[in-house]
């Protein structure tokens, strides 16, 4: 028998700190554990390939009708978002004078 539901791999990015190997396992809709290395079993597992930014949730409940999270919580998420943002732009060779739409 597996120890949860689904286990996604790949680049783990928590307000915390990045896990480059890292894992999110779930059991019964519920974030269980993080971690980084060799991910439980689970019945599925996918691996999300670049990244993943994860926000908790009330509860550890996402997509769910009664999910939330703190306002706190959703701040450092897009904080980390947009450091991540920022460190790929310095990076990238586009000169300064490239306009680009969204």
């Amino acid at each position: 028998m597996s120890d949860f539901d689904l286990v996604l791999t790949g680049r783990v990015v928590g307000t915390d700190r990045v896990r480059d190997n890292g894992y999110v396992a779930v059991r019964g809709g519920l974030v269980e554990r993080m971690g980084e290395g060799s991910p439980p079993s689970a019945v599925l597992r996918e691996d999300f390939g670049s990244a993943l930014i994860f926000v908790p949730c009330r509860h550890g409940r996402s997509h769910t009708p009664d999910d939330g999270a703190e306002p706190e919580a959703i701040a450092a998420g897009a904080a980390t978002l947009l450091e991540m943002i920022m460190r790929l732009d310095e990076t990238l060779d586009i000169p300064s004078s490239t306009e680009i739409s969204i």
